[in-house]
């Protein structure tokens, strides 16, 4: 990446954490020329952080009250004159007024090869259903989430034991890399017509949110292992899949699916030693680490030791 580059064009730059610090950490070491950040609201948890995060490296903020779509919001950036505005991860749908507060609209990052996995949460929901490989789409944005013009994209492979924050970390980086060759490509060529989506076969998948400590996160033990190992995968470390033991919501964060049958019914543990391990719908689950309530996180082994396992004992679903 030639860092020298003279970046010209005036660039909005709106984006929410932990998405936003990656993204705009990469804009700002290729010197492009951001006028103002457009941080999350007053009221969100990271809109403070974040703004402090930018202000530090110099940038003018501009913070909604309650929403992005705040008329004294789109008048801040109206007045900025942006050629540009750039998104990664924002919570809010925009409205046609603040599409048009720049003079070529905006355009989003989006972590998957859409329009396959258009949603919140794509990093988990491709490893859950055991794709070999995502990627990176930045795509024109209109009224709606994820469904506008598609002007780039990059395919990432998924790795045998990706987990959703080692992907998610995987397609931070790519996705600051691309936007940069993007924004280059941008002051020379301006910015391509793209692809409708409408035009491409539609979706098979989508992305919805997940919401951690709810049904979204439980461990249905009847599913085959093989199942049940991405599905931990997939949500481990910010969203941990879940289950109960003892009365106590038991978190796991890695295991290893096998193959091999068991007179246990699904959700019992059916051996111990170096792993915890416990019957599903097709095959076993060795639990290596987890965490039960604020007593106890580490490896199966000592679990097992501390907190007096034994065959037989039943796992049950949370409510």
């Amino acid at each position: 990446m030639d860092e020298t580059f003279n970046f010209k064009k005036r660039i909005v730059f709106v984006g929410m954490p932990d998405t936003a610090y990656a993204t705009l950490y990469f804009l700002h070491k290729a010197g492009v020329n951001i006028v103002a950040v457009v941080t999350p609201p007053e009221n969100h948890p990271a809109g403070k952080p974040f703004a402090i995060y930018a202000q530090k490296m110099g940038y003018n903020i501009i913070m909604p009250e309650n929403s992005i779509k705040e008329a004294s919001v789109i008048t801040k950036i109206q007045m900025l004159n942006p050629d540009l505005g750039v998104v990664t991860s924002y919570s809010e749908r925009f409205s046609k007024e603040l599409l048009n507060s720049t003079k070529e609209g905006f355009i989003n990052v989006h972590p998957s090869l859409l329009p396959e996995y258009r949603g919140a949460n794509p990093y988990s929901h491709v490893i859950i259903n055991g794709e070999t490989s995502t990627g990176i789409t930045i795509h024109k944005m209109d009224e709606d989430f994820d469904t506008g013009n598609i002007l780039v994209q990059r395919p990432i492979e998924i790795a045998t034991n990706e987990t959703m924050g080692t992907l998610f970390n995987k397609l931070n980086r790519e996705s600051g890399e691309l936007l940069v060759q993007m924004l280059m490509a941008y002051e020379t060529q301006g910015l391509p017509e793209g692809i409708s989506q409408a035009s491409l076969k539609p979706p098979i998948h989508k992305a919805p949110k997940i919401l951690p400590d709810s049904k979204d996160t439980v461990i249905r033990w009847e599913k085959p292992a093989k199942e049940l190992e991405r599905f931990i995968r997939g949500l481990n470390p910010f969203l941990p899949a879940g289950t109960r033991y003892k009365g106590l919501y038991l978190k796991i964060y890695t295991a290893e699916a096998c193959e091999i049958k068991s007179k246990f019914p699904p959700g019992t543990i059916c051996s111990v030693g170096k792993t915890l391990d416990i019957s599903t719908g097709k095959g076993v689950l060795k639990v290596r680490s987890l965490q039960l309530g604020s007593y106890f996180a580490g490896n199966a082994e000592d679990f097992i030791e501390r907190v007096n396992v034994k065959v037989g004992d039943k796992l049950e679903l949370m409510n």
